[in-house]
C-alpha cells in the first residue's frame, strides 16, 4: 500500500438517488466508520459490485411491489382505456408464473400513470417498447470489432 493511502471498505449501500445531471449515486455506510459518516458515492468510485448488483435487485422489487397488480388477464388495462404506453419501467410475474410489465402510461387527459400488464397484451399492442425493454436488458462482456472482409 502506498504511504499517505487510506483504504476504505463499505459495509452496506444504504440508498440510490439519481443527481440533476442524471447521474446514480449510492448512500455509502464505511465499515469502521459511525453512522454520521456516510456519503454519496458515484459507481465508479466503489469496488464492490456485488454488493451494487444485490442493491439493485433488490431496490427493483421493493419499487416494484408497490404497483397494484392484475388479478387476470382479463382485468381492464391501460390499453381498454386508449391510455399511451410511454415506457416499460420493469418486469414481474403473478402467482401461475405469467410475465407482467410494469408500463408507463400518458392518459387521454395528459395525466401520468404507471400501471402493470401481462406480456401477452403488451407484445400484441406495443412490440417495439417490448423489444426496446428486452434490448436494454442485455449484457455485453466483450465487444468485437466487425469488419468488411475484402472481396
Amino acid at each position: 500500500m502506498d504511504a499517505g493511502f487510506e483504504s476504505f471498505e463499505v459495509e452496506e449501500i444504504r440508498d440510490k438517488r439519481v443527481t440533476k445531471r442524471g447521474s446514480t449515486e449510492y448512500l455509502i455506510k464505511w465499515k469502521g466508520y459511525p453512522e454520521h459518516e456516510k456519503t454519496w458515492e458515484p459507481p465508479e468510485n466503489l469496488q464492490c459490485y456485488s454488493m451494487i448488483s444485490e442493491f439493485e435487485e433488490a431496490h427493483s422489487k421493493k419499487e416494484i411491489r408497490r404497483f397494484k397488480r392484475p388479478k387476470n388477464p382479463e382485468d381492464k388495462d391501460g390499453f381498454d382505456f386508449k391510455y399511451t404506453a410511454k415506457r416499460i419501467m420493469g418486469v414481474s410475474h403473478d402467482d401461475d408464473g405469467r410475465i407482467l410489465f410494469l408500463i408507463r402510461w400518458i392518459t387521454d387527459k395528459g395525466e401520468k400513470d404507471v400501471s402493470f400488464v401481462y406480456a401477452s397484451r403488451a407484445n400484441d399492442h406495443i412490440p417495439s417498447l417490448v423489444i426496446d425493454f428486452y434490448e436494454s436488458k442485455l449484457t455485453w462482456h466483450k465487444q468485437y470489432r466487425v469488419s468488411k472482409k475484402k472481396t
